[in-house]
């Protein structure tokens, strides 16, 4: 019980008002569209991408989903969920992937092995 106590960062003494707070605040915390993991390393990787030259579709999206380890490492070679319907693009943006790890590690309190990431890259061709 000491352990939920000290995870939950509640005081010595608590209500039930109280743990239902703490909860909910951990949850949000380490909720997958909330964590800073995966918003810290959708970030990293939107910085480091860089539209490709040459012949392109008048808009880009594309669609990648990664799994980052425990330790931050891209585990699981990322794929392309929406292609763009340019390999070449589609290639460009697997690759930023994979250069921008290692990414922050995961929190142990997390009590997972991994983080599944999705990422959407949008560029029009006039940028």
């Amino acid at each position: 019980m000491e352990e939920y106590i000290k995870l939950l960062d509640l005081p010595d003494e608590f209500d039930l008002d109280d743990l239902k707070k703490a909860y909910r605040k951990k949850v949000l915390q380490y909720h997958p569209d909330k964590a800073a993991n995966e918003a810290e390393a959708q970030q990293k990787v939107v910085n480091n991408w860089r539209l490709p030259k040459g012949e392109l579709p008048e808009s880009i999206r594309v669609k990648v989903a990664f799994r980052i380890g425990k330790d931050g490492d891209v585990i699981d070679y990322p794929t392309v969920k929406v292609s763009s319907g340019s390999s070449f693009v589609d290639k460009s943006c697997l690759r930023t992937v994979i250069n921008s790890a290692p990414f922050k590690p995961i929190p142990e309190e997390l009590h997972k092995d991994y983080l599944d990431v999705e990422l959407d890259f949008e560029a029009d061709k006039k940028q």
